[in-house]
C-alpha cells in the first residue's frame, strides 16, 4: 500500500520536485477541499487499468440539487486509465466520494504511478 502525497507547489521557494509514486493495488491518499488537488495517474502498462476512488465516510448516496433523485457513491467513483495513458483527474470533481480517509484502488498494479498536486 503506498501513500500518495499531496505536493503544494505554490508554497515552495522556486521550483517543486514531483516524484511520481509506484502504487499498489491498495492506495492512500488526503483529499483536502481547501486546495485544488489535480491526482495524476500514469499507466505505462500494456492494458488498461481500473481506478477506484472511494472515502470511507462517504455517504451511500448523494442528492442531486434541483432534480429531486440520487446517486449512488457506494462503491466509489471508477475512472478507466488505458494502457500509456497520463490522466489528470481534478478531486473536486470526486468530492461526493472523498470524506474521510481516501482510498485509490488500482485494478492492476504494474507499472502505475501517481502524485497529487495541490494549489
Amino acid at each position: 500500500m503506498a501513500n500518495i502525497p499531496a505536493v503544494r507547489p505554490r508554497e515552495a521557494v522556486g521550483f517543486t520536485v514531483v516524484a511520481p509514486i509506484a502504487v499498489g493495488v491498495s492506495n492512500t491518499l488526503t483529499y483536502n477541499p481547501a486546495y485544488k488537488q489535480v491526482l495524476y495517474v500514469r499507466n505505462a502498462s500494456g492494458a488498461s487499468v481500473t481506478l477506484t476512488l472511494d472515502g470511507a465516510d462517504a455517504p451511500a448516496s448523494v442528492k442531486v440539487p434541483g432534480t429531486g433523485s440520487a446517486f449512488s457513491t457506494a462503491a466509489g467513483a471508477s475512472i478507466v486509465v488505458a494502457a500509456g495513458a497520463l490522466v489528470a483527474i481534478p478531486l473536486e470533481n470526486y468530492r461526493a466520494y472523498l470524506l474521510g480517509a481516501v482510498t485509490l484502488a488500482v485494478s492492476l498494479a504494474t507499472d502505475v504511478t501517481a502524485w497529487l498536486v495541490g494549489v
